[in-house]
């Protein structure tokens, strides 16, 4: 009779923790696995798929969060394959609706990517190097993080930053593997310029992934990244946060009238041109200027990589005669006109306020 009032006490304590545990939501959490997919449904990757990815190969995906990104969630439900997943909102990965305004991301984790937190920390580093071996105090291998990767520094030891984790545990990383960065901007446009570019670099090579936005590695799913996450990744890992797609970020910038006035780290917006319907401007693909009439693309064309082409050669008009909003004039090697769009310019850097908002996003 007592096992059996155990028993019932038992069922009656797990029923009622897991209808409690339904209305805790929404609840802040941060990510704790190095890198987790976010999803379009809760379903993950189910059969094998290798880079480069498009929307084709891999269409659940939305986006990637890091280690230490902060997440609201807002439900919990256990999937076909009796996957535990959470439906959240990227709150670091900011998007624009004309009905709600700017609000994160939003898509499917795996619930055992992420744990419920009071308060978030305040991050004071950002991985900078493309991929960071995250250490234990003995020196051993944790896992590798990906560029972009904030972090909670507590002690800055001599070669190394001691960090605390989401879990609380601690761990090691190089200094020479982060960007330290404070409220206030200490470097001078043109450093900050140079840097963005010399990040870009970084990138080369690596073969682009839909939705991806992490350096690309072998160890985790389905890495590497689209053209806005290039751009956010480069921006974020010196200290600025930008809008995740590309879109958003050409609304967030300072305008630029003319491709003859781009400097280096400035961007170049594509808006597809539909002659038979008047869509309103929407931008669907973004490239970093890196001087010398040179551009760095994530492309999903080609060699479907992450590489530089010179800007008459990508757009079919010299950059110093191209005003925003002409169209692209680049011709296929059968002499006819390619997919055309209207070109438009933006900047984060000709604008010291727009670079100190970005700046404060980022903390």
């Amino acid at each position: 009779m007592r096992s059996l009032l155990h028993r019932a006490i038992i069922i009656w304590f797990v029923s009622y923790t897991y209808t409690t545990a339904k209305h805790e939501f929404p609840k802040k959490m941060i990510i704790t696995a190095p890198v987790a997919n976010l999803r379009n449904a809760p379903e993950g990757i189910l059969n094998p798929i290798t880079l480069p990815t498009s929307m084709k190969t891999n269409p659940l995906q939305a986006s990637q969060l890091l280690l230490g990104e902060h997440i609201t969630a807002h439900k919990e439900i256990i999937n076909g394959q009796a996957e535990r997943w959470l439906k959240v909102s990227a709150t670091q990965q900011q998007r624009y609706n004309e009905k709600s305004g700017w609000h994160g991301f939003p898509g499917w984790i795996r619930a055992d990517q992420a744990i419920p937190i009071i308060q978030y920390p305040q991050n004071n580093l950002i991985v900078k190097k493309a991929i960071a071996p995250l250490l234990s105090s003995l020196g051993k291998h944790i896992c590798k993080l990906s560029i972009g990767t904030r972090l909670h520094g507590i002690k800055k030891l001599t070669d190394h930053w001691e960090v605390l984790l989401p879990d609380n545990r601690t761990a090691f990383i190089k200094h020479n593997d982060v960007y330290e960065f404070s409220k206030t901007i200490t470097e001078t446009t043109q450093d900050i310029r140079q840097n963005l570019v010399a990040t870009a670099r970084t990138f080369l090579t690596n073969f682009y992934s839909w939705g991806g936005r992490s350096t690309q590695n072998n160890e985790w799913d389905v890495s590497s990244v689209d053209c806005s996450s290039l751009v956010q990744l480069v921006y974020l890992s010196n200290g600025f946060e930008l809008p995740r797609n590309a879109h958003d970020q050409f609304l967030l910038s300072h305008t630029i009238d003319h491709g003859k006035d781009l400097q280096p780290g400035d961007l170049v917006f594509f808006d597809p041109v539909d002659y038979k319907k008047n869509y309103p401007i929407r931008m669907t693909h973004v490239l970093l200027y890196i001087g010398n009439d040179n551009l760095l693309e994530a492309t999903n064309s080609g060699e479907r990589k992450v590489r530089i082409i010179d800007f008459e050669k990508r757009i079919g008009v010299p950059r110093i005669s191209m005003k925003a909003g002409d169209v692209s004039r680049n011709v296929t090697t059968k002499g006819k006109i390619a997919g055309q769009y209207r070109i438009y310019f933006g900047s984060y850097c000709k604008d010291k306020k727009l670079l100190q908002h970005v700046r404060d996003i980022a903390l």
